[in-house]
């Protein structure tokens, strides 16, 4: 082999080699742009856990606000059907005496016994 040819033998390795580099730096940009893609998305997602955890801290705090209100609306519940069970009982006890009595007060006596 002479000079020219191992000269020419060489330079066709370094464009093979220029070649394969050239192809894998274009492969490493695809796959920083997908990393990059990537990125977004997992800032995105971190956004959004960080809204979804201020939304829970929030209903949080409004759920423990009507934990201490609750034992009081529970007693006045129990007032109120109290109540609502007293005067249904009194209307019915109203209505057994004018269905009962009051018809045995006006009844009129036979004349004839």
């Amino acid at each position: 082999m002479s000079g020219v040819e191992l000269l020419e033998h060489r330079v066709g390795e370094v464009e093979r080699a220029v070649s394969d580099i050239r192809d894998a730096v274009h492969s490493i940009s695809e796959a920083v742009q997908a990393i990059a893609a990537l990125e977004e998305r997992h800032a995105e997602t971190t956004r959004a856990l960080g809204r979804a955890f201020t939304a829970i801290q929030d209903v949080d705090t409004r759920v423990r606000a009507i934990e201490v209100v609750l034992p009081g609306l529970k007693e006045i519940r129990r007032w109120v059907i109290a109540a609502v069970l007293g005067i249904v009982g009194l209307v019915g006890v109203g209505l057994i005496g004018v269905v009962v009595v009051l018809p045995r007060a006006y009844a009129v006596a036979p004349v004839f016994p």
